[in-house]
């Protein structure tokens, strides 16, 4: 299905909204305690369990909902505890230790126009509409890969 991002077979514009988290370091990083918040700081979506770990050079996507058995096998995801609602007006994420912001991201408007927000180039750049990467070749959103498809 088009637009169907956690590969469960049913196109849910809640449950198939994900935010990638990429580790650009060369050591793992525990997200145990960590939090996901969406608009305000206090709007806490998600809050990482002990077991979660994103290692180096890897990415972790974090669903909406849905099922993710069909999902890569190479990709590491997990469910939000409650849906991410990525509003389509603009807002900010914010990654939170406590009350204290580790990384944030603030997209406007129509930036994301039905499409991912990616880094281009990849981990490194700034952030812009999925569609207007001609690497992308017209896709609307990439999980768990580059934009050159190799795996993170």
């Amino acid at each position: 299905l088009i637009a169907d991002a956690n590969q469960d077979g049913t196109r849910d514009s809640y449950e198939d909204e994900f935010i990638e988290i990429e580790n650009k370091s060369d050591h793992d990083i525990s997200l145990e305690g960590n939090s996901i918040a969406v608009g305000e700081k206090s709007d806490i979506r998600n809050i990482f369990s002990k077991d979660t770990t994103l290692e180096a050079g890897k990415a972790l996507v974090l669903f909406s909902g849905g099922s993710l058995t069909n999902l890569l096998q190479n990709c590491t995801a997990k469910l939000s505890k409650n849906s991410l609602k990525l509003s389509n007006s603009g807002s900010a994420i914010f990654i939170l230790n406590g009350e204290d912001v580790i990384d944030s991201i603030n997209y406007q408007k129509g930036s994301g126009d039905n499409q991912s927000i990616s880094r281009y180039p990849d981990i490194t750049g700034d952030f812009i509409g999925y569609k207007s990467i001609k690497e992308a070749n017209g896709l609307l959103y990439s999980v768990c890969t580059k934009i050159d498809g190799s795996y993170f």
